[in-house]
């Protein structure tokens, strides 16, 4: 009795979760979903700059409609901002919460979902219901969401390539007169914060949050991150040599810089804790700079979302990685109960422009209108002040289906795509990082980093007694044996990929 007891609760668990019914999450495992054709709400998850959205829930209605009359699915949106994003998308993740589609960032642990089984190998899906994601992508945007063999996110298209630098409000920039073309290094950037302290007592130099890793901006040219920060790798190293990023002498000289920042008062006395965004801050005019990566266009991007002119400066040339392109991708979480219905979405977001304009810019005639040259602007009376929908492009989907705003040129994606294949390509290209076999050290790791990154990166710590802690926390977690399998893997790839 026991044996059919435990033979029916099995089946029984089977069928309560037909999910993984379907097939496997296993790396490399084969699946096929099936889709009874039902009606369906789709939950997407996706982040937001800044504050949420005022009129999501109209533009969630026409989005509903736009999928019901496709696919039969009915869709709804939760928007969580950058600064909540990773702690509220773990609680739903470890709560098991139904959600069909979700956004994915190497910046927000895409290799920890992936090994926590929390999102499904995408391959068989795309073949069965993506084939215009894959005709979209191509080989060369998708094998970089690799794990482990697997595809586990598909990358909007956007910058994949980056230019690190700053972004300043141009009104301070004129007022001060601020020569733009001689900040061309973090250094160089303290100069002119150093006048807005001076005399916009009101202002904020620099706008950092708990959640930006400000040292990376400052490092990334140097270093690829190599998927994650536990191990990385300097672009100018054709031997392909995985280091410790915490015991370089650039991480060492970023920590002590911004520490630097700190105490002169350019960077939030809160700066590790504070849940403000800097577009926020630069909205409501509270912040003169804050450090970010440049695309084409984005100055038209930055005046459409804070309603203020911006100058951009940089810091390095431009540059891509593997993490340029996973750094915004969407997922099928496995609490899904239907995948095949959420790939038929994220189909249609990279070949209908229908639903990549409702969701990038809004309802047609309230949030925007056509101009006579094809772009589009904001109806009469409404400015990016007023508006309840700000622009929210690139982080799901074919963004070059959308329509380009006015003061953005016409040409922009084509622009952008120039932009991504002219950028300087590290030697590691490609390359992902399978935590798997590390997993529990990744994880002790990952306790370590948290507790001390914020502090130390946004300027908080004193690196001179805080940094030898965080080295020694770091080595004790086990971030040695992470960077030993890393260069395993790095070198199976290179021996591979590199003939």
């Amino acid at each position: 009795m026991k044996k059919v007891s435990l033979f029916v609760l099995a089946i029984s668990l089977i069928l309560a979760f037909p999910v993984f019914a379907g097939g496997s999450n296993d790396k490399g495992g084969t699946a096929s979903y099936k889709d009874d054709g039902a009606p369906y709400e789709l939950h997407v998850v996706l982040p937001v700059s800044g504050t949420v959205q005022k009129d999501i829930k109209e533009v969630e209605a026409r989005i509903s409609a736009f999928a019901k009359e496709k696919i039969n699915a009915t869709v709804k949106i939760t928007q969580i901002s950058y600064s909540n994003w990773t702690q509220q998308t773990n609680l739903m993740l470890a709560a098991g919460e139904k959600i069909d589609i979700i956004w994915l960032s190497t910046n927000y642990g895409y290799s920890s979902v992936v090994t926590k089984g929390q999102v499904l190998p995408l391959d068989d899906l795309l073949k069965e219901n993506g084939q215009g994601v894959v005709n979209v992508l191509g080989s060369r945007y998708l094998d970089p969401c690799r794990v482990g063999g697997p595809v586990y996110g598909v990358p909007s298209t956007r910058d994949m390539a980056q230019r690190y630098g700053a972004y300043l409000k141009k009104d301070l920039v004129d007022k001060y007169n601020i020569d733009v073309n001689a900040i061309t290094s973090p250094e160089t950037l303290a100069r002119a914060m150093q006048v807005i302290k001076e005399r916009e007592p009101n202002v904020l130099p620099l706008a950092i949050t708990q959640n930006m890793s400000s040292v990376e901006y400052l490092y990334a040219p140097i270093f690829d991150n190599l998927s994650d920060r536990f191990g990385v790798m300097r672009m100018s190293d054709k031997n392909f040599r995985v280091v410790n990023l915490y015991e370089t002498p650039e991480y060492t000289a970023y920590v002590n810089l911004m520490h630097d920042w700190y105490q002169k008062g350019y960077v939030s006395r809160d700066a590790a804790n504070t849940q403000d965004q800097p577009r926020d801050l630069f909205r409501a005019d509270r912040a003169f700079a804050y450090l970010a990566n440049y695309k084409p266009g984005q100055e038209g991007q930055e005046f459409r979302i804070t309603g203020k002119q911006i100058v951009c400066v940089f810091f390095a040339p431009t540059i891509t990685t593997t993490a340029q392109i996973t750094n915004m991708m969407a997922g099928i979480p496995v609490t899904s109960k239907n995948p095949a219905r959420a790939m038929k979405l994220l189909n249609l977001w990279y070949t209908d422009p229908v639903l990549i304009n409702l969701y990038d810019n809004g309802i047609e005639g309230k949030h925007y209108v056509k101009q006579s040259d094809g772009s589009i602007w904001y109806p009469n009376g409404v400015d990016p002040s007023s508006t309840g929908y700000s622009p929210t492009a690139y982080f799901i989907g074919n963004n070059y289906l959308a329509n380009v705003w006015r003061g953005d040129p016409l040409d922009l994606y084509k622009q952008m795509e120039t932009w991504n294949l002219a950028a300087e390509v590290s030697p590691a290209m490609g390359f992902s990082f399978d935590q798997d076999p590390v997993k529990t050290e990744v994880a002790a790791v990952q306790n370590v980093v948290s507790q001390y990154r914020k502090s130390l990166e946004n300027g908080a710590s004193d690196p001179a007694t805080v940094l030898p802690e965080y080295q020694s926390r770091l080595k004790a977690a086990g971030i040695e044996k992470i960077i030993a399998e890393k260069q395993r893997q790095l070198d199976a790839w290179v021996a591979a990929n590199k003939k």
